[in-house]
């Protein structure tokens, strides 16, 4: 009896590990997808479109700046961009990287990224200033920004006035 159950479990072992071995595949479509997201998200933010930048959040969204302000839904996201991209971020560009994608599901994906911001003139520093943490949910075949939340790095707290 304890050889069969220590055979089910080496057997389920392995099973695991060659489905997490397939996943990479599975999941390269929807990689591109979120990664393509992302570089949209940057290139919205550089062109100060905040019609586009609402575009890739649900409509019931959460949204968490890295000083704690929190909004909520796709259209406060919206008009909040649209208030900074003509203010304190007017002529600035941004520049996201992504760290990691975990899929937790078939259509939930949590990715981390790293992102700077600067005046369009200046060159990104060689260290990131923000790494924002996204869940992401596939809603009708699109992924959408379900919640995000942005966290300054220490060496943009220090240098931050």
């Amino acid at each position: 009896m304890t050889k069969r159950i220590i055979a089910a479990i080496a057997a389920l072992m392995i099973l695991c590990s060659l489905t997490t071995a397939q996943n990479p595949a599975k999941y390269a479509k929807d990689e591109a997808a979120i990664r393509a997201i992302i570089t949209g998200l940057a290139d919205a933010w550089t062109r100060g479109d905040a019609e586009a930048w609402g575009r890739a959040f649900a409509t019931d969204a959460d949204f968490t700046v890295w000083n704690g302000l929190y909004i909520k839904g796709r259209e406060a996201i919206t008009r909040g961009h649209a208030q900074i991209f003509g203010t304190i971020y007017k002529d600035t560009k941004q520049r996201l990287s992504v760290r990691s994608i975990r899929f937790l599901c078939d259509d939930v994906a949590v990715v981390h990224v790293e992102g700077n911001v600067v005046k369009k003139g200046e060159e990104f520093p060689a260290t990131p200033q923000v790494v924002p943490l996204f869940v992401m949910k596939k809603e009708k075949g699109q992924w959408l920004v379900a919640a995000f939340q942005n966290t300054k790095t220490q060496d943009a707290q220090s240098t931050s006035h």
